[in-house]
């Protein structure tokens, strides 16, 4: 292809994957937004809401490494239009949710739900080493944008008409990103940026959709191992936090789904501009490493302060503010330097190997932190994190070089 024409066809299918992620995250930003109402008027308790969470990261867990092979050697095309349908299913079924029952059930099609694993693997495509982390750091502006949408739309419906049709809309916008990728996206994106032909790409991975001597065989790739064992204790206190806000938003601070939208929007706009300007400056400045040892340091100090300063919606307010841009930063930098660490061929595989540690500290994460509240109260998750991150930093300092 020319040159020229490449050129132009990339940022084309670059605006395709950013309109989609833009949809992806409105989508799930509402359900995410309204399922803590909707659990509380099906009068889902706080250990059974935790086992709800763990149920979908059990199910993300199973479908990261499959989801990431997929895309790999059945084109990315294809494994974004499985990850939106995922989600059309979800929410579908979330909006038929009137039992519990079936609000378990809603979240069985959320194997597929991997639509930033995808969008990450075609952007990856696109992008060279170099510009890799400011490239994935700008998707983080259009999902930014839907999850400041997302929870403020789920809000008003839900008070003008009810949480199922907050769900249904969500269903909606994920059929249209369907049709949208199927149009616009081409079957395989492995040499967008190159001029090198597919075969010679493909041909580095086996032809096998879930070939776990490739996944172990990734893993023990120089730096791999130990960059996984960072992000996952990295994640450990966040998915606590995360998986708990808004149900503790509600029953602590007393704030209503406007509200509760309100902040996630809040926080959805931080996160935006981080990744969308703050990373590729960061970028420049220093490397992957330090930047990934910086963003621990400065969640233990975090998380020390959750536990003896938060005591109001302002207090909470105050501390989201750093850990959103710290937690933005690092899952960016984990993603540009995890595939940039193996060859194109696998970076799906890697991706999903790296989605399904987020997927298994999700899975526990809501357990632990359903535990320690209704145990020992709200601060005890700010020593929880405090505790996991020190122990990081020093196991960092003494065993590789920040």
């Amino acid at each position: 292809m020319d040159p020229k024409k490449r050129k132009a066809a990339i940022k084309y299918i670059i605006y395709t994957i950013h309109f989609n992620i833009f949809l992806y995250s409105t989508a799930y930003w509402i359900q995410t937004g309204v399922l803590p109402f909707l659990s509380k008027k099906l009068q889902v308790n706080l250990v059974t809401f935790g086992y709800l969470q763990t149920t979908f990261s059990v199910i993300q867990l199973i479908g990261g490494p499959i989801y990431g092979r997929y895309g790999d050697l059945v084109g990315t095309r294809a494994a974004l239009m499985i990850a939106f349908i995922g989600a059309a299913f979800t929410y579908g079924l979330l909006g038929l949710a009137y039992s519990i029952p079936l609000l378990f059930l809603s979240r069985l099609p959320s194997i597929f739900l991997h639509a930033m694993h995808g969008a990450q693997m075609v952007i990856s495509d696109c992008s060279s080493g170099d510009e890799r982390a400011g490239a994935l750091g700008k998707l983080g502006l259009s999902y930014g944008l839907g999850m400041i949408l997302g929870p403020m739309v789920g809000g008003v419906i839900t008070r003008r008409f009810n949480e199922q049709s907050a769900a249904f809309v969500a269903c909606f916008l994920s059929v249209v990103s369907v049709a949208s990728i199927f149009l616009v996206i081409p079957e395989k994106t492995k040499t967008l940026a190159t001029s090198a032909p597919e075969t010679s790409v493909e041909s580095e991975s086996k032809d096998s959709l879930l070939n776990i001597s490739k996944l172990i065989e990734l893993l023990k790739l120089p730096g791999i191992g130990f960059l996984m064992i960072i992000k996952l204790a990295f994640g450990f206190p966040l998915g606590i936090f995360n998986s708990l806000f808004s149900l503790v938003a509600i029953d602590e601070f007393g704030l209503n789904p406007e509200q509760n939208g309100l902040i996630l929007s809040f926080t959805g706009l931080l996160g935006m501009l981080v990744q969308g300007f703050l990373i590729e400056m960061l970028t420049k400045r220093y490397d992957d490493k330090k930047i990934l040892f910086g963003c621990v340091v400065v969640q233990s100090i975090v998380y020390l302060s959750m536990s003896y300063f938060v005591s109001s919606i302002i207090g909470l307010c105050l501390v989201i503010v750093p850990q959103v841009i710290v937690s933005s930063i690092a899952n960016v930098i984990f993603s540009s330097t995890l595939t940039k660490s193996v060859p194109a061929a696998d970076n799906g595989a890697m991706l999903g190997l790296s989605y399904s540690t987020d997927a298994f500290v999700n899975a526990i994460a809501p357990l632990i932190g359903s535990y320690l509240l209704s145990s020992f109260g709200w601060f005890s998750i700010g020593l929880f994190g405090f505790g996991i991150y020190s122990i990081t930093i020093i196991s960092w300092t003494l065993f590789s070089q920040p």
